[in-house]
């Protein structure tokens, strides 16, 4: 979603940045936000890596402000999912090694 005019607008960024109906607008907005010059852009960028709930939408907005010359640590996804996953993970292990000693 480009941004309209030449000058960088950065209402118009904040308000793109806190849309939260899909995660790839605020991706393309990161991308946007790393070419712009404009020190506004490194606020907006700092504000969607702390509190953006995508994980992938803060590891760009991180991505893009080490390019930047920005010293900060790695996002990290949230414990809970990691959990998850890995009890999911477990269980399709089962179910396949399982399945392999089933006499069909």
């Amino acid at each position: 979603m480009p941004m309209p005019g030449s000058a960088f607008d950065a209402e118009l960024a904040q308000r793109l940045a806190q849309d939260k109906t899909d995660f790839r607008k605020r991706l393309a907005l990161v991308a946007q936000l790393c070419a712009e010059s404009d020190p506004r852009s490194l606020m907006i960028l700092r504000d969607v890596m702390q509190r953006d709930f995508v994980f992938d939408v803060r590891w760009a907005a991180w991505e893009s402000l080490t390019a930047k010359g920005e010293s900060l640590t790695e996002p990290r996804r949230k414990a809970s999912h990691l959990i998850s996953r890995v009890w999911w993970q477990g269980l399709a292990d089962k179910l396949t090694s399982w399945s392999l000693l089933w006499p069909f």
